[in-house]
């Protein structure tokens, strides 16, 4: 696994994060499809499994096809190859945050309010959702201690 500090979350990838992310969703917005939206809805779908389950690799792998589908759909062929390049980390930073939320229903509630403001189209509502669920989280999920007995690799604990 990558090793990847606090201050390079916060200060490098978070915000790198937002600037891609930020684009691609405002991008995809103005063209979301029914069947786009319905696989991000399957995304969703696999999150509350997950959820449900107490299965934290299945909720971060849909929580990570979720964002790159966006930003896929986007059509910024630079954006998205960006965003691989910083993908493994991404996949360090879900792993090690996803086990410190006080449910993991929020990941999946995070994600429906993501993809209301997608939907929505406006940009604001955009650029709100994705600063709670990427910037906002992650700072409230690095002050709060992981819950025992859940490593957040692959939910086998």
């Amino acid at each position: 696994m990558l090793d990847i500090s606090e201050e390079e979350l916060n200060q490098v990838l978070i915000p790198v994060r937002l600037v891609l992310e930020r684009e691609a969703f405002k991008r995809t917005a103005q063209h979301l499809s029914k069947e786009d939206d319905s696989r991000l809805e399957r995304y969703i779908a696999d999150m509350e499994t997950g959820a449900a389950t107490g299965n934290i690799g299945l909720i971060n792998e849909a929580d990570h096809r979720f964002h790159e589908h966006v930003v896929a759909l986007s059509g910024l062929r630079h954006t998205l190859q960006l965003w691989r390049s910083v993908s493994p980390r991404l996949r360090v930073q879900f792993a090690r945050l996803a086990p410190r939320h006080e449910s993991l229903s929020d990941i999946v509630d995070e994600h429906r309010a993501v993809l209301e403001a997608l939907r929505s189209g406006v940009p604001d509502a955009i650029d709100r959702a994705l600063e709670e669920h990427i910037s906002q989280s992650a700072k409230d999920l690095l002050n709060r201690q992981s819950k025992p007995g859940i490593d957040g690799t692959n939910g086998a604990g």
